[in-house]
């Protein structure tokens, strides 16, 4: 029976608890400005998720930024942080319009 990561600011049951990607977040959490090399699918992005969970669940009224190269990667990444995290976020790209940025 799976196991799942248990957390305020995440969706019950969304994700399932994976020791690596724990021991990864908790090193980032510990240690700052990180870089995670991982292959295609082990869970960058729940390490990310993790790790933003933690910090706006720590430092009230906070926000997240993350960056990704291109747009589709940066919808992706929206994607998942919304399917994850029960606070709202929010992808801007080239193709957003200014004045639409602002109400973002």
């Amino acid at each position: 029976m799976a196991s799942y990561i248990n957390h305020p600011l995440l969706k019950k049951d969304a994700i399932e608890s994976r020791l690596y990607q724990q021991i990864l977040a908790g090193d980032v959490l510990k240690k700052g400005n990180t870089m995670v090399v991982a292959p295609t699918a082990l869970g960058k992005t729940i390490v990310a998720i993790l790790v933003a969970a933690d910090r706006l669940n720590k430092v009230k009224n906070s926000k997240v930024l993350v960056l990704a190269p291109s747009k589709p990667l940066a919808i992706q990444h929206e994607e998942s942080f919304k399917e994850f995290i029960t606070l709202p976020c929010t992808s801007i790209t080239g193709a957003v319009k200014t004045d639409e940025r602002v109400k973002r």
